[in-house]
């Protein structure tokens, strides 16, 4: 798409845009969850901390397979991997709801992990094909509502339902909302959509890892989104565990605690939907990175020096809030 072409009206999306909003939330939930309440899934599945982390972990490298799924967005159409990853999710959220074992659960979390990395590209995409680039930060920005709503809502919730209903809960809950949403988006998104893809040239998934290698910039962007993933994930996999020992938090006030991350992240997703646009994608992400610096370099004094647990918690959120990633599609 020409990123000067504005002519013509934009498709509706309300339909599109609100179902992926709650199925983004119920995928972030499921995904953002673990974080808080990790120690509490441990004593569940009677493993240690340590062991209960290897699942994250498990779950994080299914994001190396996400080139090799790329291309299935293209071959067989947005609305169809969309689809397929949040049967995905469904599966991994009922095989952790249903068996409440080790082994269940670490395929439960890989099963979760590939739905989210068929489904979030495949809604970028679905997005990019039918949002004139001018337009599309806001667009975008709609739908990264929901990484900030699933801690700021979602957190206290799971941890009322697991206060009221026990550790499992939310999985089935979420698995729920999940099926829900999969029939909603298959009816809101129609199966013409995908026809145009469907006669494109099959692309080899392992063209996508040397078309990467070879576009200096894209390996450069790869570059920093792994760093940053890379120190957020050091931050947030012991965070659960840091507040317990730390401040003795019981799981209801550990998910109204969570929440002072999801504010944090709300305020900069609204900024970022606000000015991204007329501000300038690249500008934006330099601003974006900038801005995440400062308060990571002093997350360690911070945590140690204050004494209180939500303050403990907005040093977390202040090295998290920089929410710019719309400005990168």
């Amino acid at each position: 798409m020409n990123h000067d072409d504005d002519q013509g009206a934009v498709r509706p999306l309300s339909g599109p845009v609100a179902a992926a909003i709650l199925a983004r939330f119920a995928l972030n939930v499921s995904y953002r969850m673990a974080y808080p309440f990790l120690p509490r899934f441990a004593d569940g599945l009677g493993v240690s901390l340590d062991q209960a982390q290897l699942l994250m972990a498990a779950r994080s490298a299914t994001g190396f397979a996400s080139p090799l799924f790329g291309p299935l967005s293209d071959r067989y159409g947005r609305r169809t991997s969309m689809l397929i990853g949040l049967a995905a999710f469904v599966l991994g959220m009922a095989l952790c709801a249903l068996v409440p074992a080790y082994a269940s659960f670490f395929f439960g979390f890989v099963l979760i992990g590939l739905g989210k990395i068929l489904f979030d590209p495949s809604l970028q995409a679905y997005l990019g094909d039918r949002v004139p680039y001018r337009r599309r930060g806001r667009v975008i920005a709609a739908t990264e509502l929901a990484w900030s709503l699933a801690i700021l809502i979602g957190a206290p919730l799971v941890g009322l339902v697991i206060g009221a209903l026990g550790w499992q809960a939310p999985f089935g809950i979420l698995g729920g909302l999940g099926a829900i949403v999969l029939v909603l988006m298959a009816l809101v998104i129609p199966a013409r959509a995908d026809h145009a893809l469907r006669q494109a040239p099959c692309v080899s998934p392992w063209h996508s890892y040397t078309a990467v290698w070879r576009q200096p910039g894209a390996m450069m962007a790869a570059f920093v989104f792994f760093l940053i993933m890379f120190a957020n994930e050091n931050l947030l996999i012991s965070y659960g565990g840091w507040m317990e020992r730390s401040f003795g938090l019981s799981t209801v006030r550990l998910g109204l605690a969570t929440a002072v991350i999801g504010g944090a992240e709300l305020v900069a997703e609204l900024l970022t939907g606000a000015i991204t646009d007329a501000l300038g994608k690249k500008r934006a992400v330099a601003i974006g990175l900038a801005s995440r610096l400062w308060p990571t370099r002093l997350c360690p004094s911070w945590g140690t020096a204050w004494s209180s647990p939500w303050r403990g918690c907005l040093c977390c959120s202040s090295s998290l809030s920089s929410r710019w990633s719309p400005a990168c599609r």
